[in-house]
């Protein structure tokens, strides 16, 4: 009998044992399963975040378009303007009104207007340089160069109104002069 109560006594001291390595069993299973759920979710971040980047990315280049071409079309009413200049010219080339302070005003304004959208479409394209070589502080220097661009084409478009509105007093002026004139004539 003390045979048979030792072999029960070693089953029952190999038990404890044995549930202790199915715990640790059962936990290294759950380990393992959670670092692959781990991985696979890195793997899904890693993937969003590439596809953020990748939308970023095109929203800029597309809101660089858009501002180059409003750019473009500022530059091109306002070097229009200056070609037709307001009130007319003599016979030799000269405004008519060039010694006026509104017409003064006028060509400042449209110079100024001029020159900044050229400015914005340069910035423009400087963006796109800038995304493309600085990694790390990519997003501080974008809304740099956003922000300046902003200001340059708020710059021209106010140039450019006051340009405009220069060249119609000019225009409306000169025409009141100029009736007022054939009024006394006749």
């Amino acid at each position: 009998m003390p045979c048979h109560y030792g072999a029960v006594r070693a089953n029952e001291s190999n038990q404890p044992r044995d549930e202790l390595l199915k715990t640790v069993t059962e936990m290294k299973k759950d380990v393992h399963f959670q670092l692959q759920q781990s991985e696979r979710t890195n793997k899904n971040v890693h993937g969003i975040a590439k596809e953020l980047q990748k939308l970023h990315r095109e929203g800029i280049n597309d809101a660089t378009d858009l501002v180059t071409q409003v750019a473009v079309l500022f530059a091109t009413v306002v070097f229009a303007a200056i070609f037709t200049v307001p009130g007319g010219d003599k016979d030799d080339g000269v405004a008519v009104v060039v010694l006026s302070a509104s017409f003064k005003i006028f060509f400042i304004s449209n110079a100024i207007a001029f020159f900044t959208s050229l400015a914005v479409c340069r910035s423009s394209n400087y963006i796109v340089r800038v995304q493309i070589t600085l990694l790390e502080t990519r997003l501080q220097a974008e809304k740099h160069v956003v922000e300046v661009i902003n200001e340059l084409m708020w710059l021209a478009s106010i140039c450019t109104s006051l340009a405009f509105m220069t060249s119609s007093y000019i225009v409306l002026l000169w025409h009141l002069v100029t009736n007022y004139m054939v009024c006394l004539t006749i």
